[in-house]
């Protein structure tokens, strides 16, 4: 059986009762390091993920052969990968 990757939810989290927002770099830096998909409920989560990808792009040279990609789940829920553009093409042409 396949491996089915644990997908790294983005959004609000409750800590005490009190829902806090997650810290889009730190999350992305945990899914880069583990492989593991971001999964994304709203177009503006997706939206602000590539926005902040973006600038640790800037920031940090070795992100700079990294691109996000998206595979929809179902109706509600995005997963976003942060792969090498290498692998990327590498899918596309296998």
């Amino acid at each position: 059986m396949p491996h089915r990757p644990q997908a790294i939810v983005y959004g609000t989290i409750e800590i005490d009762g009190i829902p806090v927002r997650q810290n889009t770099r730190d999350l992305l830096t945990r899914a880069i390091a583990s492989g593991e998909p971001i999964e994304v409920h709203a177009e503006s989560a997706y939206v602000n993920l590539y926005h902040v990808f973006d600038r640790m792009q800037r920031d940090d040279e070795s992100l700079r052969d990294r691109t996000l990609t998206r595979k929809k789940v179902d109706e509600a829920r995005w997963w976003i990968w942060a792969i090498r553009r290498d692998e990327l093409h590498r899918e596309s042409n296998g």
